[in-house]
């Protein structure tokens, strides 16, 4: 017997950050989540084929139910501005706030691209500050091994002389 995700039997979990109105919203995942793309060339030739995709299927939602959509979407790395997709019902019935919706979400997504870079800058920076204290401490440990063994032959010289 086949088992079909539901919010009753959530196969692959729950979808996180969907909201209905104000609320959160159960909603389980159809297939299971994939973990975090981490070289960042494949992930960015991921992100723009997962675009095409997504605001086709954001299209073809919109157009055949005639629902209110908007979607945005912006990767960290890139240099482009975000994609956004609107519905074809939400430009023609609201058009005005539709632009100053826009305007918004341009603002956040260029505050978050500039955070995260300005964090990401402040991260590489600090671990290449740990990389050379930890050159800095091993050249010490070195140089403590070389004292302690020259110590020793003094002792053992000292010794031999007794």
């Amino acid at each position: 017997k086949r088992l079909y995700p539901s919010g009753a039997r959530p196969l692959y979990g729950l979808v996180e950050g969907v909201g209905r109105g104000k609320r959160a919203l159960s909603m389980a995942r159809t297939r299971e989540l994939q973990p975090r793309i981490v070289e960042q060339v494949y992930a960015s030739k991921m992100y723009s084929a997962w675009i095409i995709d997504l605001m086709t299927r954001c299209e073809s939602i919109s157009v055949r139910t005639g629902s209110w959509m908007y979607v945005a979407v912006q990767h960290p790395n890139s240099k482009n501005p975000f994609t956004h997709y609107s519905s074809p019902k939400l430009r023609r019935e609201a058009p005005e706030q539709l632009e100053s919706f826009h305007k918004e979400v341009s603002m956040t997504m260029t505050a978050l691209v500039r955070s995260d870079r300005k964090a990401r800058v402040e991260e590489m920076i600090s671990a290449l500050k740990q990389e050379a204290r930890a050159v800095e401490a091993e050249k010490r440990s070195e140089r403590m091994e070389q004292e302690l063994k020259q110590a020793r032959d003094q002792v053992s010289e000292l010794q031999a002389k007794l």
